[in-house]
This record gives C-alpha cells, sequence and structure tokens, in this order.
C-alpha cells in the first residue's frame, strides 16, 4: 500500500488513533471470549486432547486462509469495510459455539470464527501499520495494550457471567452488544479508501523480515496456547472448576495489559533486543512455575508472568517492521502478521497432539523452550 496516499484519506490524528484502538479492543473482547468456552466445549462434546486440538486446527487454518484475503479486501475497499463486514460474522460464530452440542457444528464454527478473526485482524494490523508509519512515536504497544484490555474485559466478563450460572448464549449475547455499540461509534473512524494497493500480492518475506516472522510465529505461539488450553489445563491438570477456569487467562491479560502501557515507553529508552531477551526469559520461567507449582497463588503469578513477558515481544517485532527497508510496509506488515498468527493458530493443535502422545505438562514446557529462539537471536529487531 502506497502510506502516503493512504495518509491522506485519514481521519484527524486523534480519530486515527482511537479508532484503532477501539479496533483493538473489540478484537481482543470477541477472541477472548472463547477461552472460558473452550473447557466447556471440550467438557459438552466429550473430546480427547487430540479431538479438541484438530478442533483448534481447524480455527487456525480458517483464519490463515482468511488473513491474506483480508489484506487484499482492506487494501481496494479500506479498512472500515472490512471490518464491519467480517466482525458480525465472528460474533455469530462465537454464539453458535457456544451452544452446539455436535461435533461437526463445532470444528465448522470454529473455522468460520477464525476466518471472521483472521479477515478483522488483517485490516487492524495494516491500519496500525499506516498510522504508525504517520507517527515518529512508538505506537505498536498502546494499540496492542487495547487488544490485552479486550482480552480481560472478555475473559473475565465471560468467566462471572459463567460463575454466576448465566447460559454460555447469554454470556455471548452481552459481547455481541458491546462489540455493536463500539462498532456503530467508531466505525466511521476506520480508514476507508482506495488506492493503488489493489495489485497488493502475498510474497514471500526476505531476509530479515522472514525472521522477525518466525520469532513472531514462537509468541504468537505461547499467546495462543494461553488462549486455548489455560483453562483446560486448569481444569484437567490443576482441577479447576470449569466455570472458573476462564480466570488463569484473565490473569495472563491483566499482565500483559500493564507491560504494553509502558511498552512504548520502553521502546524509548531500551533496545529492541532487551527488550525481547527480558520478555522472553520472563515469560519462559512463568511457564516452568505454570508445571511445577500447585498453589493457587502462585498459579495466579505464573500467568502473570507469562502475560507481562509475552506483552512488548510481538509489538517490538511489529515496530521493527515498520522501520525496515528491505520490503514495502504494505507487504512486509501483512506476511509477519501471517506468519505469526499462524503460531497462535495452529501452535495450539500442535501442543494438543503433544499433550496426547506425552502430557500437557510437557507441551507447555516445549513453548518454554522455543522462547529461548527469541532470546538467541533477538539482534534481529534492532
Amino acid at each position: 500500500m502506497d502510506t502516503t496516499s493512504a495518509n491522506r484519506t485519514l481521519p484527524s490524528s486523534a480519530s486515527e488513533r482511537s479508532s484503532t484502538r477501539a479496533g483493538f479492543f473489540s478484537f481482543g473482547l470477541f477472541l477472548s471470549a472463547w477461552a472460558p468456552l473452550a473447557p466447556l466445549a471440550k467438557l459438552r462434546l466429550h473430546l480427547s486432547d487430540s479431538q479438541f486440538g484438530f478442533s483448534l486446527l481447524c480455527f487456525g487454518l480458517g483464519c490463515l486462509l482468511a488473513m491474506p484475503v483480508g489484506t487484499v479486501l482492506a487494501s481496494r475497499y479500506g479498512c472500515r469495510r472490512v471490518i464491519l463486514s467480517a466482525g458480525p460474522v465472528a460474533c455469530l460464530s462465537l454464539f453458535l459455539l457456544a451452544e452446539t452440542g455436535s461435533s461437526a457444528v463445532l470444528v465448522i464454527c470454529l473455522f468460520l470464527f477464525g476466518s471472521g478473526l483472521g479477515v478483522t485482524e488483517s485490516a487492524m494490523n495494516l491500519q496500525s501499520a499506516v498510522v504508525q508509519r504517520a507517527h515518529s512515536e512508538p505506537l505498536m504497544s498502546g494499540f496492542h495494550a487495547w487488544f490485552s484490555i479486550g482480552c480481560i474485559a472478555g475473559a473475565t466478563g465471560v468467566s462471572a457471567l459463567l460463575s454466576l450460572h448465566s447460559s454460555p448464549e447469554f454470556a455471548v449475547a452481552c459481547i455481541a452488544a458491546i462489540l455493536v455499540g463500539i462498532w456503530c461509534y467508531y466505525g466511521r473512524y476506520f480508514i476507508a479508501y482506495t488506492t493503488e494497493a489493489t495489485n497488493f500480492i502475498l510474497t514471500f518475506p526476505k531476509g530479515r523480515v522472514l525472521w522477525i516472522g518466525v520469532l513472531c510465529f514462537i509468541s504468537f505461539l505461547a499467546e495462543g496456547a494461553m488462549l486455548d488450553w489455560s483453562g483446560v489445563f486448569l481444569t484437567t491438570i490443576k482441577s479447576f472448576e470449569p466455570s472458573r477456569a476462564g480466570y488463569g487467562y484473565a490473569c495472563f491479560a491483566v499482565a500483559m495489559t500493564l507491560g504494553r502501557l509502558s511498552g512504548d515507553y520502553l521502546a524509548k529508552v531500551l533496545q529492541s533486543r532487551r527488550l525481547l531477551w527480558g520478555g522472553s526469559l520472563l515469560a519462559a520461567s512463568g511457564i516452568v512455575l505454570l508445571v511445577v507449582t500447585t498453589n493457587w497463588m502462585f498459579l495466579g503469578l505464573s500467568f502473570a508472568l507469562i502475560g507481562f513477558g509475552l506483552a512488548n515481544i510481538v509489538p517490538t517485532l511489529f515496530l521493527a517492521v515498520t522501520r525496515q527497508n528491505v520490503m514495502p510496509i504494505a507487504v512486509a506488515m501483512p506476511v509477519v502478521a501471517t506468519i505469526g498468527y499462524a503460531g497462535m493458530l495452529t501452535g495450539p493443535a500442535f501442543l494438543g497432539n503433544i499433550a496426547d502422545l506425552l502430557s500437557l505438562p510437557v507441551a507447555f514446557l516445549t513453548i518454554a523452550a522455543m522462547l529461548f529462539v527469541i532470546v538467541a537471536t533477538a539482534k534481529v529487531a534492532d
């Protein structure tokens, strides 16, 4: 995309930032609403770890296939139309996920849910890249902080409603009502333009951009494990009640939000590689603590360490993409995001197979080991 021509059609600086934050918040809201519903769906349908992992793979495939399509659509028709069209599809799919009693319907709805999320996220990433390019100061961590705030609201809100014995369908309806309000107010400020970016093609990344994508893959895989497997881990390994299993992810999301709210400042005063070093080591330590402890306070602390550690890894890597000159930003950002989200969306299925062959704790420790790849190659972000 020609960001120069795009910038000429952006709203005012305040509205462009606020709409981007609102978009990330809404994305986090309906994504995290799935976390408390996942263990309920697994129990309701009597699925094994590998069967549930296959279902999550369909979610990931839907998202991965939809992300390049979403980027092309956003380039041609603007982020506004794409977000306001795909978001309701994801909401409808989430409602069906909350009440279905069929494994086949679960798989289909997870694919549709992933597709809606993939299209929405690709449009939001494109919008955030254009807005960041138009400002000299770091904004990425702040944008992603609002995603995390949305995750807190979604996970804790749905968990609280389930704890009060509300039905899963009612919980999803409450989330949908909030989303409609956000889209009605902030939707008018999403980027709406058509440029010569209609020729956008998803190309293979080059050099540094490729490795940034690989590191995003690892970080997103860890985030995806928290989203899809934290509730299952707490119910099956730590003997939590299913209605309270979403609080682990909520602790993770709160800590991630706090980390990202400070991320733009840290990006100014620290080298990018130091942010990646510290974050990766902290997240790996939290995963180890999560596996070995049984005390509920330390379990909460472990989720907080993971969330705070992962908080600024992806924003730091995305910021590096906007500052590199190897590939055009409108090509590099969607490619890196697609590689990264492949970790979030296909990784949990891979972890399900490890859990079935070995154990779920071993699957979590595998993630901790992968985070050391980021430690070893963090200089790619400088």
